[in-house]
């Protein structure tokens, strides 16, 4: 405890009993927030002004166990949600107090009685112990000089841990550690997900299939699902983008990623597979979902899976995947924060950037600055972009429109433009069997949405012609807010002014005040 108060002076910590008469005892102690930008901490469910508050319930030889007897209580004293609670209790519960780290703990602590203390365990020995590194578990090796562990893995997944200045500090140590790089790991197994998603914003659970159906099949990480489970709104909007490019001519292209679902009743069996795609399939799983309103209508998880059980036995996890895989931060804005002039109450903050995408991105605003421009895509397309980010899809399968002004992600400062690129795709008809399209008060059904995003750009090496403009770097792009406009609407729905135009700079600026986009 005293090293502890030495290492984090300002951070509150406290222990006592449990309950009079009892041995167990509690600990109680602050972690800060540190390497989460303020738009990453919204997009996540985490206050960063607000220390992360560890309890941890122990009995006086805890040290003695095989295995780490630790009863581990994570919570934030804010107004805002803490979503982060299930993730980070994984991250300590999964990867740092592992039976093989806890045994190389002990010959750093007191020594407990004769009768309860264990056989010497050398951290050389617990390091020997343990499996090889690999993408599929970490491990932990000895650096016997100086008393640092590492959870080893790929290079950019390697933390230190020191186990030299007690449990708690360590503790405290790993989780500061582990903060900026949430989104790079499973939700649930707190493994790195297999392919290189770490560039895009949202925690997400891996493609391994006993952590897919954990979450579609046994509700496993609600807490950490609720951070992506979304408004009506979005919900509905994720539905028509799913649903659009499964049914689009080239949905073999732009259905990326490809669904991945569990068989309910066998966890060891995908029944939708990236590996064996089924297009059909997809689409007659789809054909059954429910409305949004009929889905909107209840309050709990097993009322929504009763509804869309009663459509199709995948329905419901389908649904889940949908969810889980959406790496961007998509949220409704408030009436107080639309920008007034774009005529549709369909307005959303949209980021995708990860923490450290985003903190290269603020590197070379301060070096270039930036300006804002829109990029207009068809429906069909954003349900890629949503998981991907926007690609220089340049001279790729993904090139829709060609590439007259160079290699880049194409973007202009005239709004209208951006909204006849969003137009040129093929009408397709989503809605539900036997539901009238004009009779959805939301978006679901809708044949021709049409959307357009509002990006941040760096002021450096863009090609200009005319109202056209290509940014050749895709990590000087980032998205600000997405605008969707209902079938029939044209382009007098969009401002006149240009993007560049400083009167509407100021205007968005102030709006991404509002939101602490700072």
């Amino acid at each position: 405890v005293e090293i502890f108060r030495r290492r984090f002076p300002t951070m509150p910590i406290r222990f006592e009993r449990v309950l009079a008469g009892l041995d167990d005892f509690f600990v109680e102690f602050c972690v800060p927030v540190v390497g989460v930008a303020q738009m990453t901490a919204m997009a996540w469910g985490i206050d960063p002004r607000v220390p992360v508050k560890v309890r941890l319930i122990l009995s006086p030889f805890y040290l003695a166990a095989a295995q780490p007897p630790v009863q581990i209580v994570l919570s934030q004293e804010s107004d805002e949600p803490f979503r982060l609670r299930f993730q980070l209790h994984n991250v300590l519960t999964v990867s740092l107090l592992t039976k093989d780290l806890w045994a190389s703990l002990n010959p750093y602590r007191r020594s407990p009685p004769p009768s309860a203390r264990p056989p010497p365990v050398s951290a050389a020995v617990a390091a020997s112990a343990v499996e090889p590194p690999s993408r599929k578990r970490p491990r932990a090796t000895d650096e016997a000089s100086d008393r640092i562990l590492r959870l080893e893995g790929p290079a950019e997944y390697t933390y230190p841990i020191n186990t030299s200045e007690g449990l708690f500090v360590m503790i405290a140590d790993y989780l500061t550690a582990r903060f900026r790089s949430l989104n790079m790991h499973c939700i649930i197994c707190d493994q790195p997900h297999l392919f290189v998603v770490g560039a895009m914003l949202q925690p997400s659970v891996c493609s391994r299939a006993l952590c897919c159906y954990s979450f579609q099949q046994l509700g496993i990480a609600g807490e950490a699902g609720s951070s992506i489970i979304l408004g009506t709104e979005v919900l509905d909007l994720q539905c028509v983008m799913l649903k659009t490019a499964a049914l689009s001519a080239r949905a073999d292209v732009i259905l990326d990623p490809y669904p991945q679902v569990v068989d309910p009743d066998n966890p060891r069996v995908f029944v939708l597979d990236p590996e064996h795609k089924n297009l059909e399939f997809v689409k007659q799983v789809l054909s059954h979902f429910p409305t949004v309103a009929e889905m909107s209508s209840v309050s709990t998880f097993p009322e929504l899976r009763a509804i869309l059980d009663r459509g199709h036995r995948l329905a419901y996890p389908l649904l889940s995947w949908m969810i889980s895989s959406n790496r961007s931060h998509l949220t409704l804005l408030p009436p107080t924060s639309r920008l007034s002039q774009f005529k549709t109450p369909h307005q959303y903050l949209l980021l995708s950037a990860g923490p450290e995408q985003e903190a290269l991105f603020r590197d070379r605003k301060a070096k270039h600055g930036s300006i804002f421009a829109y990029h207009g895509s068809p429906i069909e397309n954003w349900h890629s972009i949503m998981r991907n980010g926007l690609r220089n899809a340049s001279g790729t399968k993904l090139q829709l429109h060609g590439a007259a002004y160079g290699a880049g992600i194409y973007l202009s400062n005239q709004g209208a433009m951006s909204f006849g690129y969003s137009q040129r795709n093929t009408r397709t008809n989503v809605s539900r069997k036997g539901a009238p399209v004009n009779q959805r008060e939301f978006l679901d059904g809708m044949s021709d949405i049409i959307c357009v995003a509002l990006c941040e750009v760096i002021n450096d090496s863009i090609r200009k012609s005319g109202n056209i403009w290509v940014q050749p770097d895709p990590a000087n792009v980032v998205t600000r807010f997405f605008f969707v406009f209902r079938g029939g609407c044209s382009t007098s729905e969009i401002d006149s002014r240009m993007s560049d135009d400083a009167a509407f700079h100021a205007e968005v600026v102030e709006v991404m005040g509002k939101m602490n986009m700072g």
